[in-house]
């Protein structure tokens, strides 16, 4: 098991993989020549997934009965908190969405205003330098702006490591 956090909302798929060994299926049989021979097996299983499949939840059962209920609790604990934080992340994420856009509106209308007033005063080139840097200004931010949001999202680039 990682013990690596996940840093990312996205990285909400959680995926686990685990491997159960057992030396089982021991036996004895008469092999050729009439003697004894013992055969043992290992079987390997792997699942992948927050709960492990019922017939392991079984044996973890055989061991201490409450077992697959404390992990159904702690899978379902698991997925309340990563939900949880994919919530506050999407609030995070509206709020610094609107805060851009109201700080950058707010530096435009100083940018415009520097411009109008300079050019007020007599200064026309420098006017023309502060409105016209401020207009391609806001014109990058946009194109920038709509260039990432038409990108289609990778799924592969938001799953998590698995903990």
């Amino acid at each position: 098991m990682d013990e690596h956090e996940p840093t990312t909302p996205a990285e909400s798929t959680a995926e686990q993989e685990k491997s159960v060994e057992a030396a089982t299926l021991e036996g004895e049989y008469a092999g050729k020549g009439g003697h004894k021979e013992e055969r043992r097996a290992l079987v390997h299983a792997r699942f992948s997934g927050p709960l492990p499949p019922p017939e392991i939840l079984q044996h973890y059962k055989e061991i201490e009965p409450d077992f697959p209920e404390r992990i159904l609790r702690l899978t379902e604990g698991e997925a309340a908190h990563r939900r949880e934080l994919n919530m506050k992340a999407l609030g995070v994420d509206r709020l610094e969405t609107v805060l851009g856009q109201v700080f950058g509106f707010l530096v435009a209308l100083a940018a415009f205003a520097t411009a109008g007033v300079l050019g007020y005063l007599g200064h026309p080139a420098a006017s023309t330098i502060v409105g016209g840097a401020t207009i391609g200004g806001l014109v990058a931010a946009f194109i920038k702006g709509r260039s990432q949001n038409s990108r289609p999202s990778n799924a592969a680039d938001d799953k998590t490591e698995p903990q």
